[in-house]
């Protein structure tokens, strides 16, 4: 977690831990799904909010003082790979997420604090996640005849060309950025319409690789 000192664990019964890397102890424990659940991806964001993806075709998302209140939404299969915008004090929380299904997905995380004072101010930087919205996905168009044709896409979609997605990774600088890898060999960077709630999306750069990556990410200053 942001605090450097506890460590989210996801496991191959449905469970997720905190345990603190000081003591050794388990400081909590979420049950995020009373179905059989193999949970295959982890993250930490902004304002210590967790998301947790298995092989159940769900993302869930909680704050670690609420997980057994974990928000959830469709996730069309298991999550391979998650990435956190930049985030900015009082602003919703972006969150990129591809899947082996060749997606690659925005959700919007709105959030509560966790704790206040008396005027409200909040006083241990956690917050509670109250609202999980898909705001856009766009996958591949498959130029294999054998293949089964997808629909065209529908509103709130737009379509990249690229096979299955092994990484995306917002621009730390940037958060109207998103950089992805997939198994083409080819790495693209794409241009969201709009930095608070995005809907569409524009590839503006693509390079080829001599060989196909599975993790990409930015240089510290965004380039």
């Amino acid at each position: 977690l942001k605090d450097n000192e506890r460590l989210l664990v996801g496991y191959d019964d449905g469970l997720a831990r905190i345990w603190n890397s000081v003591n050794g102890e388990c400081e909590h424990q979420y049950r995020l799904s009373q179905d059989k659940l193999q949970i295959t991806h982890v993250n930490v964001g902004p304002e210590n909010v967790c998301v947790v993806g298995g092989d159940s075709g769900q993302i869930y998302v909680f704050g670690v003082k609420h997980g057994n209140a974990a928000l959830e939404a469709k996730h069309a299969t298991d999550i391979h790979n998650t990435s956190f915008a930049p985030h900015s004090e009082g602003s919703s929380i972006l969150l990129a997420t591809t899947g082996r299904n060749n997606f690659i997905q925005l959700f919007l995380i709105e959030t509560s604090p966790a704790e206040t004072d008396g005027n409200g101010v909040p006083t241990d930087g956690n917050g509670v996640p109250t609202a999980l919205t898909l705001l856009a996905s766009w996958d591949n168009v498959s130029a294999d005849p054998s293949m089964p044709q997808r629909p065209p896409p529908q509103v709130g979609e737009w379509v990249n060309d690229t096979p299955m997605v092994k990484s995306v990774v917002f621009n730390p600088s940037d958060r109207t950025q998103l950089l992805s890898v997939s198994d083409d060999n080819f790495m693209r960077v794409w241009q969201l319409d709009d930095g608070a709630k995005p809907t569409s999306a524009t590839n503006v750069h693509t390079a080829y690789l001599t060989k196909a990556c599975n993790k990409c990410d930015w240089a510290p200053n965004g380039a």
